[in-house]
């Protein structure tokens, strides 16, 4: 695993479905694709952390990083119907999208910091990384089924490459019944 929060997060997202099981999560579920992510990369949480670290972080992203996703998503179908203003608007779409990133990064730089100061109660693993996102998940009063599952194994199989992928489908479907 890289070293870095962002370098792992970058490496495991261009893995193949991720991007698509990650989004989906988000925009069906409610999930934020950084915290998916960091449930993979660190280790286990003590007692009661996730939650206050959900807590801290609420702010940023609901007032700075889901603010940015909902100008740039409106911005979308607008480009194609401004006419001659089309290109300035793609383009303010693509510097709204570039925001929107910038603020993803400094969320990651802030969980990064917060695992800095925590450390872990386990090393990463995918065993850690399921039982984080079905506390993540319980969290978020989401019961993960089916498709859900389906989209976390992915997610835990390319965040962790050379682990057994029946293992890793083993304990997503032990872990969250």
């Amino acid at each position: 695993m890289p070293g870095s929060l962002w370098d792992f997060s970058l490496e495991t997202y261009r893995r193949p479905g991720v991007q698509d099981a990650c989004l989906k999560l988000q925009d069906d579920r409610g999930a934020d694709v950084n915290m998916l992510l960091y449930c993979c990369w660190r280790g286990g949480f003590a007692d009661g952390e996730m939650p206050a670290l959900l807590a801290d972080l609420s702010p940023w992203k609901s007032a700075v990083v889901q603010d940015l996703r909902s100008v740039r998503r409106a911005l979308k179908p607008m480009v194609a119907e401004l006419g001659e203003l089309s290109e300035p608007a793609a383009d303010l779409r693509k510097k709204v999208a570039a925001l929107e990133l910038e603020a993803e990064k400094l969320q990651q730089t802030m969980l990064s910091h917060h695992s800095a100061k925590h450390g872990e109660s386990s090393p990463p693993s995918p065993q850690a990384a399921v039982q984080n996102l079905a506390q993540y998940f319980k969290l978020l009063d989401k019961t993960p089924e089916g498709e859900v599952k389906d989209m976390l194994e992915i997610l835990v199989t390319a965040a962790f490459p050379h682990s057994a992928k029946d293992d890793i489908e083993t304990e997503v479907r032990r872990a969250l019944i």
